[in-house]
């Protein structure tokens, strides 16, 4: 997922849990601690699973969705190959009762215990950060619009003149 996807996604939410408070950096702080390697359209689909159900969507259920969907989709695509390589073996594997998929899932669980940790230490983070009084007096949003406008005037700086006709 690339960040103009992150922004997309919040924005989706924002708009299924209107009562959720989501800040201008959210999806920047999403993106960086889990979102950037979703793939969007698994991203999006967990958000809708999840909007049904729930007022509010925290970055662990969406990335613990997010696994769900994908261990379902890899499921799905075996069941496929499997039907097709080997349609005798597939009959005798459909008449079974589906047990829970078990490959990957020490690495799933890996995974989704190092996400887990990132997003409980970037709350101690920011918890720490609201601790300690800011150098600049000024509100943070306003070092953020600076930032910004910084940001723009550099860009626009770095691009070529447009050619005039003489």
């Amino acid at each position: 997922m690339s960040p103009t996807e992150a922004v997309q996604l919040v924005r989706y939410i924002e708009g299924g849990c209107p009562s959720m408070r989501i800040s201008e950096n959210t999806p920047d702080v999403w993106y960086d601690d889990g979102l950037n390697e979703i793939p969007f359209d698994v991203a999006l689909d967990a958000a809708k699973s999840i909007i049904r159900t729930s007022k509010y969507v925290s970055l662990n259920e969406l990335l613990d969705e997010c696994e769900a969907i994908e261990r379902a989709r890899r499921a799905a695509v075996r069941r496929a190959e499997l039907e097709r390589d080997d349609p005798e073996r597939f009959a005798i594997e459909s008449a079974k009762p589906e047990p829970w998929p078990t490959r990957d899932e020490s690495e799933e669980e890996t995974k989704r215990k190092a996400r887990r940790k990132i997003f409980a230490d970037s709350f101690a983070k920011a918890k720490i950060a609201r601790e300690v009084p800011p150098a600049d007096p000024r509100p943070e949003g306003t070092r953020m619009a600076e930032a910004r406008a910084e940001v723009d005037r550099v860009r626009k700086a770095q691009q070529p003149a447009p050619e005039t006709a003489s």
